[in-house]
């Protein structure tokens, strides 16, 4: 877990196989943010890879929104190695980000609504193309030039672009790679 602000909460709160409530306090800039605690998901060519998630933030226009797969970092919101969602303050946008060593590829993957539930994916083929899916839908494809050459982890992390309290509901998040 990683949080700037003392007040901000991580909990399960109710929903269908409970909810994952990450909760920022009113001050701009506020991060709340947590990854698995081991880096435990790799790209490999010839092995195909897949991610999915659920979620929603009450703010899609003040609150910057990363979920993915990253290296284990304090500052989601800049991190230099890693394939995820990236949705920046200011910007209901979502992208999917293919990043090593500073060097990302983007792709728009679709936009964000307040507190409505989205749904974001991926699939790499294993070979040099991630699929993007937005709300069930394949909607673009980029090309793994910057595929990551780090083990990553899971991260989900949300971050105020305004003195406002926002927080981020993940419903679930899936990934698997093949060995």
């Amino acid at each position: 877990v990683t949080e700037t602000q003392g007040a901000a909460t991580q909990a399960i709160v109710n929903g269908d196989g409970g909810i994952l409530a990450l909760v920022n306090t009113a001050a701009n800039n506020d991060l709340n943010s947590i990854q698995l605690a081991n880096e435990t998901f790799a790209f490999v060519v010839g092995k195909q890879a897949w991610y999915k998630a659920r979620f929603s933030v009450s703010n899609a226009t003040n609150a910057a929104v990363v979920l993915g797969l990253q290296i284990t970092d304090t500052t989601p919101l800049a991190v230099t190695e890693g394939v995820f969602f990236y949705s920046p303050a200011a910007s209901t946008g979502m992208s999917l980000w293919v990043e090593n060593a500073s060097v990302a590829t983007t792709t728009m993957a679709g936009a964000l609504a307040d507190a409505t539930y989205t749904e974001i994916g991926f699939h790499y083929d294993g070979s040099n193309t991630f699929f993007i899916y937005f709300n069930g839908a394949r909607v673009a494809s980029c090309a793994a030039t910057n595929m990551p050459t780090r083990t990553l982890t899971l991260t989900a992390a949300v971050a105020n672009g305004t003195a406002a309290t926002n927080t981020l509901n993940v419903d679930y998040i899936f990934a698997a790679t093949e060995r």
